[in-house]
């Protein structure tokens, strides 16, 4: 009888552990449910906004990079972050200073079967960056043939290609049969 007695003991003593850590896991799951009702009057300011409005508020960012992470947040930010004016916006900030860039002709390019469309100025560029001597060259036409005389010689011609390799070592071949 005295370990029946102890039993009731024990379990006299293990039930107010047991309600309390019962009524605290209660608690969270109630808690937990508190916050999903918060979550679920929450409501994304962007999303209740007009597109129009949505596109100015997103047109405040600054690189690509946060607004591919603005169209990560949600499809109604997805969508907005793809408008076409935010990109271009971007783009001419980012590529602004490239606007009046000069293009600049390569010099080891031959450019005599287009000579006669070169202007002036790009003739003029093509043989500085060549180092020609451009004194006495008055004309286009005397730059022309300038540009046409320091074209520099292609691969194939300067090294006999490889049709020059063949009759040379031909020969050699020969010698070897005979």
């Amino acid at each position: 009888m005295s370990q029946a007695g102890d039993d009731k003991v024990q379990e006299e003593q293990l039930l107010p552990v047991q309600d309390t850590q019962l009524q605290s896991e209660q608690q969270q799951q109630e808690q937990q449910r508190m916050e999903r009702r918060q979550d679920d009057k929450r409501v994304d300011l962007v999303t209740a906004l007009p597109v129009e409005l949505g596109i100015r508020i997103l047109s405040f960012i600054t690189t690509p990079k946060q607004l591919l992470r603005c169209g990560q947040v949600s499809r109604r930010w997805s969508q907005l972050a793809e408008d076409d004016s935010l990109w271009r916006d971007l783009c001419r900030t980012r590529w602004a200073d490239k606007v009046d860039h000069p293009l600049e002709l390569h010099p080891r390019v031959d450019y005599t079967n287009m000579a006669d469309e070169l202007s002036v100025r790009e003739i003029k560029a093509l043989l500085r960056r060549r180092k020609a001597d451009m004194r006495g060259c008055i004309e286009k036409s005397d730059m022309v043939a300038l540009l046409k005389r320091t074209t520099p010689a292609s691969r194939r011609s300067a090294t006999g290609g490889p049709s020059g390799r063949r009759r040379t070592l031909l020969p050699r071949l020969m010698r070897g049969v005979l």
